[in-house]
C-alpha cells in the first residue's frame, strides 16, 4: 500500500512516501507491518557529506521516534548504507495492555531522507525477516 503525507516543516511542506505491507495474520508472522518511506527535503538541507550533520538529525529523528510513541530506545547505532550515513534503532513501546517494538533504519542519501521500519510484538523484535528487510535496501541520492 503507499499513502502520501504533506507535513509542514521549517523548511515548508515537506511530502512523505510511505510503502507499507500489513501481514493478514498477526500471531503468525514474525513482525506486523514493513514500511519504507522517504521524502526529498530542499536541495542544501541536508548534507549527506557531513556525517556529523547528518548524525545529528538521525539521532534527533530516533530521539523524537521514542517520544511519539512513548517508548524506550532499546539500542542505536550508526552504519553505512551504500556508502551513505545512517543509523539504526529499536524502540520498545507499550501496545494494547503490552509490549511493542519498533526497529528503523535511516539514512541521508544527497537530499532524500530514507526509513525503513518494522512493527512486532517486543518478544518477536529480533528476527531474520527484519534483518534480511533491512539488509536489501541501496540508498540512492535522488537527481536535482
Amino acid at each position: 500500500m503507499h499513502k502520501v503525507d504533506t507535513v509542514v516543516t521549517t523548511v515548508g511542506d515537506q511530502v512523505y512516501h510511505t510503502f507499507f505491507f500489513q501481514v493478514p495474520d498477526k500471531d503468525e508472522a514474525e513482525n506486523i507491518i514493513y514500511a519504507l518511506s522517504y521524502v526529498d527535503y530542499p536541495p542544501g538541507s541536508l548534507h549527506d557529506d557531513s556525517l556529523e550533520l547528518v548524525n545529528e538529525f538521525l539521532v534527533g529523528t530516533e530521539e523524537e521516534a521514542a517520544i511519539a510513541v512513548g517508548g524506550e530506545v532499546i539500542y542505536a547505532a550508526d552504519k553505512l548504507i551504500s556508502g551513505y550515513p545512517a543509523r539504526l534503532w529499536r524502540i520498545d513501546y507499550p501496545s494494547n495492555g503490552g509490549t511493542a517494538s519498533a526497529r528503523t533504519l535511516a539514512g541521508v542519501a544527497g537530499n532524500r531522507y530514507y526509513e525503513l521500519k518494522v512493527f512486532s510484538l517486543q518478544a518477536k523484535g529480533l528476527n531474520k525477516s527484519a534483518d534480511r528487510f533491512f539488509d536489501s535496501v541501496r540508498l540512492f541520492a535522488p537527481p536535482e
